[in-house]
């Protein structure tokens, strides 16, 4: 057998001044010319750092809402609106509890789905409470449940993956 010669050295086609970066924090590097610049992750935490900040318009939405709840529980009487559109259900108070509990809830957490879920939760307990229902632990683990049994069946049926179709046998 013939030895092998050792390879080449291939050709580079960097600049003969071109000098690799060195292993420093993410924040900043050294460029060849020894200015310090920013890296693209230091960006990237600068835009995550203003991601979770309130969403203000909706925080400022739900304030009538919250104004709403405040009049009802201190100038209007209570069976005024207890039979007000359908019968003992309380509406108007419903109404501006949810609107406040939800644009809160979106303007804070930005899930939508979740601050609707969370708005008719505190919806479902204020009705409780209005209709002078005793919530034991019995209610409290049925009312989970049923969160559960909503959430598994929102999933299920808006998170469904497609199959794609059946492709039919070539002859």
């Amino acid at each position: 057998m013939s030895e092998s010669s050792p390879p080449t050295k291939a050709r580079s086609r960097l600049r003969p001044d071109f000098q690799l970066p060195s292993f420093q924090p993410a924040a900043q590097h050294q460029t060849s010319i020894g200015q310090t610049a920013t890296t693209t992750s230091h960006r990237h935490s600068q835009t995550q750092k203003r991601h979770w900040q309130p969403n203000w318009l909706a925080l400022a939405i739900s304030v009538p809402g919250w104004f709403g709840v405040g009049w009802i529980m201190t100038q209007v009487a209570p069976d005024t609106i207890r039979n007000w559109l359908i019968p003992d259900s309380y509406v108007p108070l419903l109404l501006c509890w949810g609107w406040g509990w939800w644009w809160l809830f979106s303007g804070i957490i930005k899930v939508r789905h979740t601050a609707t879920w969370l708005t008719v939760t505190l919806q479902a307990l204020l009705w409780l409470k209005l209709h002078q229902v005793q919530l034991t632990v019995w209610v409290w683990l049925g009312l989970a449940g049923l969160g559960v049994f909503a959430e598994v069946l929102w999933h299920v049926t808006h998170f469904r993956r497609q199959k794609p179709p059946a492709e039919l046998p070539t002859k």
